[in-house]
């Protein structure tokens, strides 16, 4: 099997097994691992050039970037761009969409990092997501997230090895069931780290094509794990519960990253079909009927993450 991650060393299955492989019961438990990491020492910028260096050490073909305009699309590139390792870039250009935030961007990163060489793919959102393709994609992975089939659609097009630029890491603060934000008492407690079924069927599209890829370039080795979780003083202070009222760590992606790279600029987190948010909702939950047991997450503690790395 391709080297999905480095070594392989994340695994996501079920009941425990944490190897790859598909969903066979409604009742299976989706869980998860990660490998041991060899350094201890590097920040995240230097494990994620090192990720660079690994991935395309192990390339087959060309290295495709999918280049989405945000912030994680742009540090993915800057990763082989400033170690010299030549890639090429690719972008969905939606004729149904208002896409000028993300197409500002990804025209500015194109122009900064000299790309001769980047490539849009036109789609009709609202066209192709009721196309029978769209939906063979769906069931093949059962994924309910209309945004990543699409993705993945595009992704599977490439011939050469496309990155995707997401795994990064995602905590979450344990609370009480009454908690009631901005009124209940904000007391310290555990943090946890969510992986999902649904970001786990990237892995799983490239993995039953045997289709070489990279879906989780911030996964790909542990050292970008550790490191964000170790030596990211944004992240420190929530799980010390310095900053009252945060519950999980979406909403401070952006500025953690920066922090690390502060010569990127910050900008909005979004998704793309925000013009198209009530159609994107209603998709959404009609996949959720598609698969209604298939959106399962599993979380362990911030500690046994660690341990678990180190």
């Amino acid at each position: 099997m391709f080297e999905y991650t480095h070594k392989n060393h994340f695994k996501f299955g079920y009941n425990d097994l944490n190897e790859y492989q598909p969903r066979l019961l409604d009742t299976d438990q989706f869980t998860f691992q990660y490998g041991r990491l060899s350094n201890q020492h590097l920040t995240w910028r230097q494990a994620n050039e090192l990720a660079a260096r690994q991935i395309y050490e192990r390339k087959v073909g060309d290295i495709y970037v999918l280049l989405s305009g945000g912030m994680d699309s742009e540090i993915c590139l800057k990763s082989f761009y400033d170690q010299q390792l030549p890639v090429k870039t690719i972008s969905l250009k939606f004729t149904d969409l208002d896409q000028s935030d993300e197409l500002f961007y990804i025209n500015k990163a194109i122009a900064r990092y000299g790309i001769s060489n980047h490539h849009f793919v036109e789609v009709d959102v609202q066209k192709t997501v009721r196309s029978v393709d769209f939906k063979n994609l769906a069931y093949s992975i059962k994924c309910v997230s209309p945004i990543i089939v699409l993705h993945l659609w595009l992704a599977n097009q490439i011939k050469g090895t496309p990155i995707i630029a997401q795994g990064e890491v995602h905590l979450k603060k344990s609370i009480p069931a009454n908690y009631i934000p901005g009124e209940s008492p904000y007391e310290p407690s555990t943090w946890y780290l969510t992986e999902s079924e649904r970001l786990c069927s990237i892995y799983m599209n490239f993995i039953l094509q045997n289709k070489p890829a990279i879906p989780g370039f911030f996964q790909y080795n542990p050292e970008q794990i550790y490191s964000y979780l170790t030596k990211n003083n944004i992240l420190q202070n929530l799980i010390e519960n310095k900053v009252h009222g945060k519950l999980g760590t979406r909403s401070s992606k952006n500025l953690m990253a920066h922090q690390f790279y502060p010569e990127i600029e910050m900008r909005e987190k979004r998704h793309g079909w925000e013009s198209i948010q009530e159609f994107h909702d209603q998709l959404r939950s009609e996949m959720a009927t598609w698969f209604p047991n298939s959106d399962q997450s599993c979380e362990k503690s911030y500690d046994a993450i660690i341990k678990m790395l180190e």
